[in-house]
């Protein structure tokens, strides 16, 4: 049960902000501490202390969390309901990432080691972001792609 939860909290850990009430990991010494806007909301006051670091700020960093992992595999899933390249870009994108999140869950457990992998990352929840906007103005996820298209 331990081993479980264990797992669990470095699964979060990887995917965690870099800043912020969920910040967890290692990156005491990141340079963007330093300009980091939330940062000086943060020890600017007691109320803005409160406002980053309470239930408000708790409430704010777990969505972004679990909704950059749903974009990241409304995005692969996207990609490879489209067949042919967008598919083998859709598996190519996502094994490295979760590969890195298996070491990491298997090791440390630190968002350090999401670095490496973040561009591919980012880019599966781009396209996770255009799936939803194309299910919004077609109320379908199904692309009409053109086997065999032709220049016209």
């Amino acid at each position: 049960m331990k081993t479980a939860r264990l797992f669990l909290n470095k699964s979060f850990f990887f995917w965690s902000p870099w800043s912020g009430p969920l910040a967890n990991g290692t990156m005491a010494r990141n340079p963007w501490l330093k300009i980091n806007p939330f940062e000086s909301i943060a020890k600017g006051s007691q109320e803005g202390n409160d406002l980053v670091n309470k239930s408000v700020g708790k409430i704010i960093s777990f969505t972004w969390v679990m909704g950059c992992i749903s974009l990241m595999f409304i995005g692969f899933f996207w990609l490879r309901s489209m067949k042919g390249i967008y598919s083998n870009i859709a598996y190519i994108t996502l094994i490295p990432v979760v590969i890195s999140w298996l070491v990491t869950m298997g090791t440390i457990g630190d968002h350090r080691f999401r670095i490496p992998t973040m561009s591919l990352s980012v880019f599966l929840q781009v396209m996770g972001y255009f799936a939803l906007r194309h299910k919004v103005k077609t109320r379908s996820f199904a692309v009409a792609l053109e086997p065999n298209a032709s220049p016209r």
